[in-house]
């Protein structure tokens, strides 16, 4: 047993310096600097040596041997802690681990060369063997770590995403808990803020603060996750970049969106009296109102339908309307879109990777395709054919319109309130989702302001109603963050009052669409409506089957009418095929 006590004692010093590996990946560089770590170790190394002299007298040191163990300190204890901290700073527990494994290899190497050891057979083969599996583990877990190689945010194209594997891609990771999600909003984090550091230093900045703007629905443990990695972020920001929290101010603070979008309405958006605000984005709709020069608002709404999902429920169920929207299209880009959609659509899955990917695709065709899909669906409106894709985003905006209508006229329920709104309400989209009124023909444009009218109960007439579209919503949302004086949490918003009954507020909304565009409303929904444009007895019995299903006496006024709008679109309605309304 005696001779097998040394390989036992090193084989649990290994264990204890593998567990090295993992600890340092995790403390560097957010929260401790490599150099402090070589530092604070050395130290401590240092401080146990000692403790022998508590029961012993320290031997010693012959003159010769002093130089010796100066240089075996500084090689070994130094230098080499030195690399391995950097090295860990940037790189993975497991690709660590596998630069060690030539280690075995040198001391083999050396021992030979100095005349102590000698190749066998049997320890050539062990090294290969160690090394060659290490190699293949670090190969085959290289994917399944986040931000590093395989990982893809955002593709350039609609090729390069189409190319990749579903399960390679992380989408709506704002809002993941896993552990792949968790890394990612991380590390992109933490990018943003390296990104931004350079720029300050560039610009010759002498203290750097950082300001958050998070979703108002958010939960605390939401909140404290993004704030946790901000924090961390902006620790090893300050480090590399040698710039200090700015004085008298929090490194890190936050405030909700509502709060930085009313900051930039009151100031570059030009806006100062009583508006409407809709930042349409890829996930969900933030309708809010504003009143006077306030830039806390007096209502809004969360409403959990953005445009990824809506235009995915287009084309799921029935991929043939791609074919149907971009068939004959001569134009390069959107015919290879077209392409890739079909690809996507044609597969029979349902898992969240997959319909991940397929919202990331029509994200991409919305955003970097807007020019010529604009071009293309408007010269179809012109020769009179209706598409499906301009249909949807008709009605969507229509619906997202009729949510801020409703927040409105809950103002001016309020007697204590109502006086604040302007006679002329100015209502301002933000976000990508926003240029969905590029689809649009310039006339259907025009009649968009009539679905906040008809929310209101037609107080504002809809002449009144400016539907102004501003810059990208997270621009904006950033430059509200900086004209903010103080960043303070506003109050929630009170719950919507029901001023009118569900149902027939969507009759109204589905009847004022067909007078708009009754050709892409036949087209959505077929029986719905008869050839002079009035709703059939099966549609209003339909309508008011589907209102029952989406909004009862607790649930969100304004969500619930774009899950009406969409349960709508998947209901079929029982009727005779009539002659589709003129257009």
């Amino acid at each position: 047993m005696s001779r097998f006590k040394p390989h036992i004692a090193l084989l649990i010093c290994n264990i204890v310096w593998a567990m090295d590996y993992p600890f340092y990946n995790i403390v560097l560089p957010h929260y401790v600097h490599p150099m402090a770590m070589v530092a604070g170790s050395l130290v401590v190394t240092a401080l146990f040596s000692l403790v022998p002299l508590l029961w012993q007298k320290a031997e010693r040191v012959a003159r010769a041997d002093i130089r010796k163990l100066i240089g075996a300190a500084l090689l070994i204890g130094v230098l080499r802690k030195v690399f391995i901290m950097y090295g860990l700073s940037m790189t993975s527990p497991i690709d660590g681990s596998i630069i060690d494994t030539i280690v075995p290899l040198l001391v083999l190497l050396l021992s030979v060369l100095l005349g102590m050891d000698r190749f066998t057979e049997l320890k050539v083969a062990g090294l290969l063997l160690g090394m060659a599996g290490a190699v293949a583990v670090v190969l085959t877990g290289a994917g399944d770590v986040p931000g590093r190689d395989g990982y893809v945010y955002r593709p350039a194209d609609m090729a390069a995403l189409a190319a990749k594997e579903e399960n390679r891609l992380l989408t709506g990771f704002k809002w993941r808990s896993d552990a792949a999600g968790v890394r990612a909003r991380t590390l992109l984090i933490q990018q943003l803020m390296l990104d931004t550091a350079l720029s300050a230093v560039l610009q010759g900045a002498g203290s750097l603060s950082w300001r958050i703007a998070m979703e108002d629905d958010m939960g605390d443990g939401g909140r404290r996750a993004v704030l946790d990695a901000a924090e961390s972020g902006a620790a090893a920001t300050t480090i590399a970049s040698g710039l200090a929290p700015v004085p008298g101010t929090e490194r890190v603070s936050w405030t909700t969106e509502t709060a930085a979008m009313g900051a930039y309405l009151r100031g570059e958006g030009g806006i100062h009296g009583g508006c409407a605000a809709l930042d349409i984005g890829a996930g969900s709709i933030r309708a809010a109102i504003y009143l006077q020069n306030r830039t806390t608002p007096e209502r809004s709404a969360n409403i959990p339908y953005g445009t990824q999902l809506t235009l995915y429920e287009t084309y799921a169920n029935h991929p043939e309307r791609i074919e149907y929207d971009f068939g004959g299209c001569a134009m390069g880009s959107l015919s290879l879109a077209k392409d890739a959609l079909t690809a996507a659509f044609s597969v029979a899955s349902d898992t969240q990777a997959h319909v991940g990917k397929t919202c990331m695709m029509l994200d991409l065709l919305l955003t970097e395709n807007a020019a010529p899909l604009a071009m293309h669906l408007n010269a179809r409106a012109n020769a009179g054919q209706v598409t499906f894709l301009q249909s949807v985003a008709a009605e969507y905006l229509a619906g997202a319109l009729f949510a801020a209508g409703l927040l409105t006229a809950d103002v001016q329920a309020d007697s204590m309130q109502n006086h604040y709104l302007p006679a002329s309400l100015p209502v301002a989209l933000t976000g990508g989702g926003a240029l969905l009124v590029n689809l649009l023909p310039s006339g259907m444009v025009g009649n968009l302001n009539q679905f906040v009218s008809v929310a209101t109960g037609r107080t504002y007439a809809a002449g009144n109603i400016q539907v102004q579209l501003m810059r990208e919503g997270k621009w904006a949302l950033s430059r509200g963050l900086s004209a903010l004086k103080t960043l303070e949490i506003p109050p929630e918003t009170p719950d919507l009052t029901r001023h009118q009954s569900f149902s027939e507020q969507m009759l109204h909304l589905m009847q004022t669409l067909c007078t708009v565009c009754p050709a892409h409303m036949w087209l959505l929904h077929p029986g719905l409506f008869d050839s002079m444009g009035r709703m059939t007895p099966a549609g209003i019995d339909t309508v008011r089957r589907v209102s029952a299903r989406t909004y009862g006496a607790d649930d969100d006024m304004p969500a619930s009418v774009m899950q009406f709008l969409s349960e709508l679109r998947r209901s079929p309605i029982v009727a005779d095929q009539l002659t589709p309304p003129g257009n």
